[in-house]
């Protein structure tokens, strides 16, 4: 018989007795009796006794019966025990007290999670109600038929739907999920005007219906410039796409029926090839623009280099036709730098829109602001991260230059790289569904002697193996020692040790001061521009290119392949791509020397790299530091060709519209108030 007590193993039960299967209470092990009853027709024999609360009872026994007179008391040794009639469990075997006593004593007292679901005292608690999908969390739970395409389930003693793989559960139903898009990376240009498009496989799943639209919601008929079914985990537009920004979803297929719902949608934009290219291609995505809220449209974030502790982000506001009241982020207050470094991150969480990167190095902190159909929300803490990024502590300030890289470890999330302005410090974060988190850690070699050095970063793909790589400077502002290396990304992302490293011509005092991925050449391949100022007045100032090509910039010691350059002061100070302005399928560098020249270049690419014909931007009117900041690569009004952005000391960004004619300046954007390093950086 069982005892009311738990036990937990053997050595807890009594002398005679062992615990349970359930483990839970112990049973008592009778006698082999001849009648296999365990009563032998004696009483007051032993063979039917039991443990109740540890005492061995007897159980005397009349001519075979358990003695049971008038008053229905069973009289044991130790007092007597009233076994009412009507809770006697009698069967045709003779010598069913220990029943009797069970009903007497109640149920068996089983440890959590365990039930006598089959009324036998005899075999204790014999079910696990915690996972019995017959049991589920008590005695008869039993939990309800599953649905198609998943399983009941018993868990934590409630019943619940297992769907099969590449299934969810949504109101008592499994439902195919939506495909999880690969690549090309949101927001990014893709370097064939056919490029492939990618999703993951799930089981069950043969294909997929490929929709490519003009507007993200792809709501008309007029939205859609192609559909077509693709087979296995990639496909390409059946014709060639033109110059524009497209958004693209896919629906899950099997056996040539659709049988998912749409997935997110993801955007890219096509620049044109250049006039007879001929030849192979690589089939890559370069760059990021920041369209925080997915409308095609890029937006602009300027930050603040003092003590302004703020970013203003000025999202398109298509029907106004410019550029809508900012969205003011306030830093976390004190002298956190925040505002130091702005950057599009490109889409580092898999929804689809850009997400916005602002350094606080004081700090040593990474913020990430999430985009979405409202542009970012800086008060909502779910679409915000803030992460530490300092390596040596907050004295690194890492944090001053962040980048946004592009994929580099294809997994379909875009990754950032963090950089410090007075150590060498890079962090590279991968994105992942909740954005930004581990990455590698490295540190830029500088040439013997060097003091202190920061560092400057441009993500590309500049060997056209469809994975990101980083283009990092280690500069020694004290003693002129400058140093460029190259990291390729792969399977596993960013690589710690440098693939190139850069060589520095023997004409040039220094480089690396700014740096920009650009496809110069026209070819797919990312190509690295690095700026090299002169300190010495009257002095020849360069932008130095460095293709990009299957073997990137041809080597692991690389000599620029052209270079442009003039005497105008400090001529590359500060750099960024400035895109496609002319559309002759050659990407172009905005340039900024000494923001007392208040003047910028816009320098074009051609077949053979940078090229000496530039356009000359000149301030709009007599602003102190016009050039202090550029940025560009995106197109703000939608017209097809890319736009820039130049910023002065004086807290202005003008924006300048490009078009057949040339670039102009449209917008100017200002903070609204007095704000200490406003217009350093921009980015868009």
């Amino acid at each position: 018989m069982c005892r009311v007590a738990t036990c937990h193993d053997d050595r807890d039960c009594p002398n005679g007795a062992y615990c349970d299967r359930a483990r839970s209470v112990c049973a008592a092990i009778l006698a082999s009796m001849p009648d296999g009853s365990g009563n032998d027709g004696a009483g007051g024999d032993a063979a039917t006794d039991g443990f109740v609360d540890g005492t061995l009872i007897d159980t005397p026994e009349v001519d075979g019966q358990p003695a049971i007179d008038a008053n229905n008391d069973v009289p044991f040794g130790d007092g007597s025990v009233d076994v009412p009639s009507t809770l006697d469990v009698r069967d045709a075997t003779a010598g069913d007290v220990i029943a009797d006593l069970f009903d007497v004593m109640g149920d068996v007292t089983c440890m959590a999670g365990y039930s006598n679901c089959d009324g036998d005292p005899r075999n204790g608690c014999e079910t696990f109600t915690v996972d019995n999908a017959a049991h589920c969390g008590r005695c008869g739970g039993a939990c309800p038929t599953p649905p198609s395409n998943g399983r009941g389930a018993c868990a934590a003693s409630t019943c619940t739907i297992a769907c099969d793989p590449g299934f969810g559960a949504s109101g008592g139903l499994c439902i195919r999920r939506p495909l999880r898009l690969i690549a090309p990376v949101s927001t990014s240009s893709v370097t064939l005007p056919t490029p492939t498009l990618r999703w993951q496989g799930v089981a069950g799943v043969d294909g997929a219906r490929v929709e490519i639209c003009r507007t993200r919601g792809c709501s008309s008929t007029a939205d859609v410039v192609a559909t077509f079914d693709a087979v296995g985990t990639s496909g390409r537009p059946p014709t060639p796409l033109a110059t524009g920004t497209y958004f693209w979803r896919v629906r899950a297929m099997a056996s040539g029926a659709v049988v998912s719902p749409a997935s997110v949608t993801w955007q890219f934009a096509v620049w044109p090839l250049p006039m007879g290219a001929t030849g192979a291609r690589p089939d890559t995505a370069l760059g990021t623009t920041l369209d925080l809220n997915g409308d095609g449209h890029t937006d602009v974030a300027v930050g603040s280099s003092g003590t302004g502790e703020r970013v203003d982000v000025f999202l398109w506001d298509v029907v106004a036709r410019a550029f809508a009241a900012p969205i003011v982020v306030i830093g976390p207050g004190g002298s956190s730098g925040f505002g130091k470094g702005v950057a599009s991150g490109g889409d580092t969480n898999g929804d689809g829109y850009a997400d916005l990167l602002v350094g606080a190095p004081a700090d040593g902190e990474l913020w990430v602001y999430f985009g979405g159909p409202d542009g970012i929300a800086p008060g909502d803490s779910s679409r915000v991260r803030r992460i530490g990024v300092g390596m040596g502590g907050v004295s690194d300030r890492a944090g001053a230059v962040v980048a946004g890289l592009g994929d580099s470890n294809g997994d379909g999330y875009g990754d950032v790289a963090v950089g410090a302005d007075q150590s060498l410090i890079v962090r590279v974060l991968n994105g992942s569904a909740l954005g930004p988190t581990s990455g590698v850690e490295f540190r830029p070699t500088v040439p013997t002697g060097s003091t202190s050095s920061f560092v400057m970063l441009a993500g590309g793909d500049y060997n056209g193996d469809g994975f990101a790589d980083v283009l990092a400077s280690a500069k020694d502002p004290v003693n002129s020692n400058h140093r460029v290396e190259l990291r390729l990304g792969g399977p596993t992302g960013i690589g710690l040790s440098a693939d190139a490293v850069l060589t520095r011509p023997a004409d040039v005092n220094v480089m690396g001061d700014s740096l920009a991925a650009c496809d110069l050449t026209g070819d797919g391949y990312a190509d690295g521009a690095v700026g090299a100022p002169n300190i010495a007045v009257g002095t020849m100032n360069w932008v130095l290119a460095y293709h990009g090509g299957a073997v990137a910039f041809g080597g692991a010691t690389p000599a620029y392949s052209t270079r442009a350059g003039n005497t105008v002061n400090l001529l590359g100070r500060q750099m960024a791509r400035a895109g496609d302005v002319n559309l002759d399928g050659f990407c172009d560098l905005i340039v900024a020397p000494a923001t007392n020249q208040n003047r910028v270049f816009v320098i074009l690419g051609g077949a053979t790299g940078l090229t000496t014909v530039s356009r000359v931007v000149s301030t709009p009117s007599a602003l102190p530091g016009f050039g202090w900041s550029v940025a560009g690569g995106g197109d703000v009004d939608g017209n097809g060709f890319p736009d820039f952005a130049v910023a002065s000391s004086s807290a202005e960004v003008f924006v300048f519209v490009s078009d057949a004619v040339g670039s102009s300046p449209a917008f100017r954007l200002t903070p609204g108030a007095v704000v200490s390093g406003w217009g350093l950086p921009v980015a868009m």
